[in-house]
C-alpha cells in the first residue's frame, strides 16, 4: 500500500499493516473501528468526542489512549511510538497548534496519512458533487489496515443506500434550497460548508441546492443579510457530536430556539414553517458510512417541499 499527501506527493510505501495508529480526532477513530481496525488505534486527539460514539464502536477502541481534548501536543505525538498519524481534517497549524515538520515526522518513523476527502478538500479543482473520493478514502484506509473486504462491503452498502434514496426523488420535481447552519463555528458571522466539502456532495445527491454551493472552498462565511436574501426552504442544524444523542438533541433545540428568537432570522420561511434538518457536523463533513445515511435522511426530510 502506498500513500501520498494532498497533492499526490511524498509517497510512502507500507509493506505491512500498521499496528499503532493515532487518529487526529474521534471521527477518524470511528471509521477505523467500523473497518475492523479499532485495536490498531493507539491514540486519539479531540478525544472528548469519543464518548459520543456508538457503544459498539467505542468497545472496539479499547487500546486507544485519549491524548488530548484538542490538537495533540507535538512532542506527545512524535514520542508516541505510533507508525501512522491519520489526519482527518485541517492541519494542526490552522487550529493553533504547531505541527511537526516533514523531517520530524521522518525522524520519529511516523507517517502522516490523509483522509483526503476532508483533509484535502481545498485542493479540489471544482465543486464536489459525488462521494467518489470518500469511497476511495474508505477503500485505501481499509487496504492500509488489512481490512480490504470490510471496506469494499462498506462502500457497496453506501452506494446502495444512496441509490435507494435517489430513487425517491421525482423526476422534474422542484429543487429545495438548504442553508447549512454550522452551530459551533458560527458567531456574528455564519460559517457554512463550501462547495469543495463532503456536505456539498451530500446535498447535491439528495436533490437539494445548498446555499454554501456558491462558496469556492471547504468552508466560508455567510452574512445574515445574504441568508435573509436567499430565504432558504430548509435550514440544517449541525452541531458537534461531543455527547450522547440527548446532548446532541439539546444542542440542536438550543440553536433552533436562537433562530426563532433572533430578529434577523425569525422571519425566514424555513424558521416560520419549522423546516429543520437535524444532523451533526461530523456526519456531514467527515468520511464514513454516515454520509450515505445523511443523503437518505435529507431526501426524506425535504420531500414535503418539492
Amino acid at each position: 500500500m502506498t500513500t501520498t499527501d494532498c497533492e499526490g506527493r511524498n509517497s510512502h510505501r507500507f509493506d505491512t499493516a500498521p499496528t499503532k495508529i493515532i487518529s487526529s480526532n474521534n471521527a477518524g477513530a470511528d471509521l477505523l473501528a467500523r473497518l475492523g481496525a479499532g485495536q490498531q488505534v493507539s491514540g486519539v486527539g479531540w478525544a472528548r468526542g469519543l464518548d459520543a460514539l456508538a457503544p459498539d464502536v467505542r468497545d472496539k477502541l479499547t487500546s486507544a489512549q485519549r491524548l488530548s481534548d484538542g490538537n495533540i501536543d507535538k512532542e506527545k505525538l512524535l514520542s508516541s511510538g505510533a507508525q501512522v498519524f491519520l489526519a482527518t481534517f485541517a492541519s494542526m497549524d490552522m487550529m493553533g497548534t504547531p505541527e511537526p515538520t516533514a523531517a520530524e515526522f521522518q525522524a520519529a518513523n511516523l507517517t502522516k496519512v490523509f483522509i483526503k476527502s476532508s483533509a484535502c478538500a481545498k485542493f479540489l479543482p471544482g465543486p464536489r458533487t459525488d462521494l467518489d473520493q470518500v469511497y476511495s478514502d474508505i477503500s485505501d484506509l481499509a487496504a492500509l489496515t488489512g481490512h480490504r473486504q470490510t471496506g469494499d462491503e462498506m462502500v457497496t452498502s453506501m452506494k446502495k443506500t444512496i441509490e435507494s434514496a435517489r430513487g425517491k426523488i421525482r423526476s422534474g420535481s422542484r429543487t429545495p434550497t438548504v442553508f447549512h447552519f454550522d452551530v459551533a463555528a458560527s458567531k456574528d458571522t455564519l460559517t457554512t460548508p463550501g462547495n469543495r466539502q463532503i456536505a456539498n456532495a451530500i446535498y447535491t445527491l439528495a436533490g437539494t441546492t445548498p446555499l454554501g454551493g456558491r462558496i469556492d472552498g471547504a468552508f466560508g462565511k455567510f452574512t445574515y443579510e445574504d441568508l435573509v436574501a436567499a430565504d432558504p426552504d430548509w435550514i440544517t442544524i449541525a452541531v458537534r457530536r461531543t455527547g450522547d444523542d440527548t446532548s446532541v438533541r439539546t444542542a440542536q433545540d438550543a440553536a433552533i430556539t436562537s433562530l426563532e428568537a433572533d430578529p434577523r432570522t425569525r422571519g425566514l420561511k424555513a424558521v416560520r414553517e419549522k423546516r429543520y434538518i437535524r444532523t451533526t457536523s461530523e456526519d456531514m463533513t467527515l468520511a464514513g458510512p454516515a454520509n450515505a445515511e445523511q443523503v437518505a435522511a435529507i431526501v426524506d426530510s425535504v420531500s414535503t417541499s418539492r
